[in-house]
């Protein structure tokens, strides 16, 4: 899920400032899934972006699965999975509290 991976301008190289905006609630989640069975049938695409409303930081990613079982849905799952697996990570690590709360609600 980190095959294609792009800061925006001016975004700090370091993975800090999306945990200040986990910490200050201040970050966008968003993801993308594509799926085109005509093109290829056995692919699935996810683009995702994590965007930070103070600051004005942002990152950008894509990858894809291929898979028999490709379907847009599962695209869109797949973008969900990534972001929230490393939300989790970010916030197990770097100890913050109350976070994953926000997940669910």
């Amino acid at each position: 899920m980190w095959e294609t991976i792009e800061r925006g301008k001016d975004t700090p190289t370091d993975e800090k400032w999306i945990v200040d905006g986990l910490r200050n609630d201040s970050l966008i989640w968003a993801t993308d899934g594509s799926y085109d069975r005509k093109k290829a049938s056995d692919l699935s695409g996810v683009g995702w972006i994590i965007f930070c409303t103070s600051t004005g930081f942002r990152v950008t990613g894509t990858f894809w699965e291929r898979s028999p079982s490709a379907s847009s849905y599962r695209a869109e799952l797949l973008g969900l999975c990534a972001l929230h697996q490393f939300a989790q990570a970010l916030t197990d690590f770097y100890k913050v509290i109350g976070w994953s709360a926000l997940l669910c609600c």
